[in-house]
């Protein structure tokens, strides 16, 4: 093996690590143009606030009267569909992130830790349902 060959593949192979260390790092996010529907990522956190498991991609839902209906995505499809009601926002988020709690209707005892863009026009529907408000109106009476 020439010298040549051997710094090429060495090259490739961090050039390859790099590529699948910044895809792990990355969230993937979708929101509609009202905030009720959007993709984020969420992670189980159990009674105690630790993890269980580890990060994936699901799909949100808000319904009007402030049901969140959650999938989580499989290796093939989506999983089905579950009831959820937001619980509470974090107040000590990472760097220009939101991380918002959801509760099951289901099971009482699983929680969900969703994290959003401090940007996301889903904050403000989630922080809506928080505050007791509908999730289409804003305080000043207008729609998002």
């Amino acid at each position: 093996m020439s010298w040549l060959n051997f710094v090429s593949a060495m090259a490739f192979l961090g050039a390859l690590v790099g590529l699948l260390f910044a895809v792990r790092r990355l969230e993937p996010h979708w929101v509609s143009r009202d905030g009720l529907r959007f993709i984020a990522s969420a992670e189980q956190v159990d009674a105690y606030g630790l993890v269980e498991g580890r990060r994936s991609e699901y799909r949100f839902s808000i319904e009007l009267d402030g049901t969140i209906w959650v999938m989580r995505r499989a290796m093939i499809g989506y999983r089905p569909k579950t009831a959820w009601r937001a619980e509470g926002r974090s107040d000590s988020p990472p760097p220009r992130r939101e991380v918002f709690l959801l509760r099951s209707l289901d099971d009482r005892a699983s929680l969900l830790a969703v994290r959003l863009p401090s940007t996301s026009r889903a904050v403000q529907p989630l922080t809506a349902l928080l505050a007791g408000a509908e999730p289409l109106t804003d305080p000043d009476g207008g729609t998002w």
